[in-house]
């Protein structure tokens, strides 16, 4: 088998790994079937780049679902800010979740407040 490689992607301060086995291709070990799978999948920075993928549909019940579930729990209200006061700013995690099998289970975004 061989040895793990890691490939790392930059973006700003930030910067996101993903391993994999480079022989991982004819493997029937479970793992590294999911390995080969999340390297594969594309990974979104941006709401406006899940609009722009051939899944947008899906991409944006799945946060459309996100921001409905922030509703029914009251996580915020929508106030005027105080003068001199800046509102801080939101982004989107976007992910495909997988079964333990590693078939698809769904698009699932998560919306957090930066800083």
């Amino acid at each position: 088998m061989g040895h793990p490689t890691a490939l790392q992607t930059d973006q700003g301060a930030h910067s996101s790994y993903s391993f994999f086995r480079e022989d991982d291709s004819d493997s029937d070990d479970p793992i590294d079937l999911i390995h080969a799978h999340s390297v594969s999948a594309v990974e979104l920075r941006t709401y406006k780049q899940s609009q722009e993928h051939p899944d947008a549909d899906l991409w944006h019940a799945a946060c459309e679902e996100e921001m409905e579930a922030h509703r029914v729990n009251s996580t915020w209200e929508i106030v005027k800010l105080p003068p001199g006061k800046h509102a801080i700013g939101s982004r989107w995690f976007l992910k495909v979740k997988h079964d333990a099998d590693g078939s698809l289970d769904r698009y699932k975004g998560r919306v957090v407040a930066k800083g």
